[in-house]
């Protein structure tokens, strides 16, 4: 099912995907970055004001999670499906 939605099947976490199934469109947040609130609400209101297409990936930007693990030891990542 990930690759429907165009993750990688290798299981890298985190991994964020928003679906609009209705019009067949799927909006990727580049696997294994940190995925902050911030990065999610931007993503979320670009795509609400439609100034997204589908297929585009978002966080390229976003820092790599080893990176963030090293500076913020201690913190897990968990697989959450809502």
């Amino acid at each position: 099912m990930v690759s429907q939605f165009g993750l990688s099947p290798d299981g890298v976490f985190p991994a964020l995907v928003l679906s609009a199934a209705m019009k067949n469109q799927v909006f990727l947040f580049k696997q294994g970055k940190v995925i902050s609130d911030r990065a999610v609400e931007e993503m979320l209101m670009a795509v609400l004001k439609g100034k997204v297409r589908s297929g585009e990936v978002w966080g390229e930007e976003e820092m790599d999670v080893n990176v963030y693990d090293e500076e913020e030891e201690g913190r897990s990542w968990e697989k959450d499906e809502l």
